[in-house]
């Protein structure tokens, strides 16, 4: 699912409760009359039995009275709503969320996410044990030179501090002052 029909879902499955869907936001943005859908949901023998009116201040601001319905008569009464009645303009959006409505709100849209950030964080766990590899290889790297450094410096007769270094074990540092 692209992005933009994840934001057109989550602007229309408005909903309370987890099984309360607003039909209210799908007739705003489709320009359906809601007044209209509420007595064809009233009428139909299935829907009738799936939902009501009530408040959502919380969710809408306000106290208005909205047709609600759930999961199960939302997914039925998007699939009667006949595309037909929207303007040209908006038939072919209409047919493409009814199309993907029911993947959304069962959440099958999410199995994809949920796998490519599995993905995501299996090759972020390869990467940081590279990482840490490096990175311990670096500091043994760093270590050794240290060592050959000293070595060297003893070996040509110099009295040098060995600077920014920690004292070697087993090798006492000469420092001058």
């Amino acid at each position: 699912m692209e992005n933009s029909e994840l934001q057109l879902f989550r602007q229309t499955v408005v909903a309370e409760h987890n099984d309360c869907i607003f039909i209210h936001p799908v007739c705003e943005i489709f320009e359906i009359d809601s007044k209209n859908q509420y007595k064809i949901i009233k009428n139909d023998p299935i829907l009738s039995n799936q939902g009501g009116k009530k408040t959502a201040s919380l969710l809408f601001g306000d106290n208005y009275l909205r047709v609600f319905l759930t999961r199960k008569g939302f997914i039925r009464w998007i699939q009667l709503l006949n595309p037909n009645i929207v303007r040209e303009d908006l038939r072919e959006k209409l047919i493409q969320y009814q199309t993907n409505i029911f993947d959304y709100i069962y959440g099958e849209a999410l199995v994809p996410n949920i796998k490519r950030e599995h993905e995501i964080e299996l090759r972020q766990r390869e990467l940081n044990s590279i990482v840490n590899a490096a990175l311990t290889e670096h500091k043994q790297l760093e270590i050794e030179k240290r060592q050959l450094r000293a070595t060297n410096y003893q070996q040509l007769g110099l009295d040098f501090p060995l600077s920014d270094m920690q004292e070697l074990p087993g090798r006492k540092t000469n420092i001058v002052l």
